[in-house]
């Protein structure tokens, strides 16, 4: 009997089955931990500093801030 027999065979019991079913859920998870999540988090951090950085650029331009008074005019 060969090893790929082997596996057909364990794959059809009980204990095959649930092996199957852990050994997928900890693939899926560890896939969504190592690769999918850094990637997610890089982009939301990306699109937030970009969001910053034009909320940044529409305050500095804006007549309202540049007509406040300084220290001075109290």
């Amino acid at each position: 009997m060969s090893f790929i027999n082997g596996l057909k065979r364990f794959a059809t019991t009980t204990v095959g089955l649930m092996a199957i079913g852990i050994g997928s859920t900890a693939l899926v998870y560890t896939t969504h931990r190592y690769v999918i999540q850094p990637h997610l988090l890089q982009k939301r951090r990306e699109e937030a500093e970009a969001c910053a950085e034009y909320l940044f650029q529409q305050e500095w331009h804006s007549p309202i801030a540049n007509s406040r008074p300084s220290q001075d005019d109290y």
